[in-house]
């Protein structure tokens, strides 16, 4: 009798919990930064994947027909904006994905950086704020019956972050101010310098040599693309996304990305590519 009853139960455990799977939203996230929000703000009620992961650089990512794959199977798309994806109009483009799309950085007041807007406003706390709330409701659009549980978790994680922008002020303070330098070799930290009064130093040596890989990677990518919605990208982009598993071509599609023979040895030459 009791070995029926815990069958029973572990039955009733197993469906509850496939009923609870079949009800969270799939979103994708253009990079893990962007993931760990959406797992923040979603909880157990989202599947989140990211297309680059934390070990990977979106500056010299190359999507893959499986990602294509993912975007066209996904409910909801989470992306930086400010031209951070340059290769988001063709994956786009390739999966035929009809997601809607949320801007994390929609309402950010820009800073420039070599002409273009820097795109890594997420390293200071205020912005980081606002980008949990562009992601709040990104999915409360596309799930509104959850929208009580997004609001309450978007609510708790941004007092946590509240806490962590005292915490980096009060930590700041204790430097005397012209002891608050900090050496880089990449200038993604501009927001971060300019929230606490902090200088960043960049390590001109390191950066020297890739000044011309920088400027193919511009010239490719288009920062001035960026994409706010699905349909927002320029024909010349509109192919297929390439597989670094093929060198560069796909015989059976017939595409070709003349980028991606090269991005292995941008990335040794240059590792800093911004």
């Amino acid at each position: 009798m009791r070995k029926l009853v815990g069958l029973i139960g572990l039955a009733l455990l197993l469906v509850s919990g496939a009923a609870r799977a079949e009800g969270r939203v799939n979103v994708v996230a253009s990079f893990s930064i962007l993931a760990d929000m959406v797992r923040n703000v979603g909880g157990d009620r989202v599947d989140v994947t990211a297309l680059v992961g934390p070990d990977g650089d979106p500056h010299v990512y190359a999507p893959t027909p499986a990602d294509a794959k993912k975007v066209a199977d996904a409910r909801l798309l989470v992306v930086n904006g400010l031209g951070f994806e340059g290769w988001l109009p063709r994956l786009l483009q390739a999966s035929g994905g009809k997601a809607p799309v949320t801007v994390a950085t929609k309402g950010i007041m820009p800073r420039k950086m070599g002409g273009h807007d820097d795109p890594h406003a997420w390293q200071s706390v205020a912005n980081a704020k606002i980008y949990v709330i562009n992601i709040r409701d990104g999915l409360i659009a596309v799930a509104p019956d959850q929208a009580d549980v997004f609001k309450a978790n978007a609510d708790a994680y941004l007092a946590k972050l509240e806490a962590l922008d005292r915490e980096v002020r009060e930590a700041v303070a204790k430097i005397p101010q012209e002891r608050r330098k900090v050496i880089s070799t990449h200038g993604a930290f501009g927001y971060f310098a300019d929230t606490y009064g902090v200088h960043i130093l960049l390590a001109a040596q390191r950066l020297h040599g890739c000044r011309a890989e920088r400027a193919r990677h511009r010239r490719y990518h288009r920062p001035d693309q960026a994409c706010e919605n699905s349909g927002s990208f320029s024909r010349k982009y509109q192919r297929s996304a390439p597989d670094p598993a093929d060198r560069g071509r796909d015989r059976r599609q017939g595409w070709r990305d003349p980028l991606l023979r090269q991005s292995d040895r941008r990335k040794r030459r240059c590792p800093h590519l911004h």
